[in-house]
């Protein structure tokens, strides 16, 4: 099984191994760094997604029909446009809370 290093523990095995006597950066070969994938990581990029799709599907829904909806409801199409921008902000208050969640 191979260790998971953190930075400084790459910088102070280089160094151990160059005994401290620092190469050039091109001429020091490369340590290999493995890396964790967490399933919960998904589960948020999932949320992130779908929030995304929400936002944009609502945009595109207010966007076509805008007047008419302004005509039929009788208000501006400022108060129709502002409905739609709502979406956005509170896309813009929850989506923080996602990593939260997970």
């Amino acid at each position: 099984m191979q260790q998971i290093l953190s930075i400084p523990d790459i910088h102070k095995r280089n160094d151990e191994q160059h005994n401290g006597d620092h190469a050039p950066a091109g001429d020091c070969p490369a340590t290999p760094v493995a890396y964790r994938v967490y399933k919960r990581r998904f589960f948020g990029l999932t949320q992130l997604v779908l929030l995304n799709i929400v936002v944009s599907w609502d945009w595109l829904t207010f966007s076509a029909v805008s007047f008419h909806s302004a005509e039929y409801f009788d208000v501006s199409e400022t108060t129709i446009n502002w409905l739609s921008t709502g979406f956005l902000f509170a896309f813009v208050i929850i989506s923080p809370y996602v990593k939260y969640l997970c």
